[in-house]
């Protein structure tokens, strides 16, 4: 695969994996709220806090793996040049 496709779809997956972390821990919070609390605003907090938890922890988990494969990448080149 090209380089150049390799950052789009790496920077694709972090994108969509940022924006539905953040709205679906958001949503569950607001949820949480009106059903139990009634409109407080803790639950709105605590999801907000764990979206941007997990959004953080799997777009490392993303470029590790990205990582990974451009390290293999440079060592299958390596091997064809010798």
């Amino acid at each position: 695969m090209r380089p150049g496709l390799k950052y789009f779809v790496l920077f694709s997956q972090i994108s969509f994996v940022v924006v539905i972390s953040i709205v679906l821990f958001l949503y569950l919070g607001t949820l949480l709220d009106k059903h139990v609390t009634g409109h407080n605003g803790l639950f709105t907090v605590l999801g907000l806090v764990l979206g941007l938890g997990s959004a953080g922890y799997n777009t490392y988990k993303l470029f590790l793996r990205f990582l990974e494969e451009v390290k293999k990448d440079e060592k299958e080149e390596q091997e064809k040049k010798t």
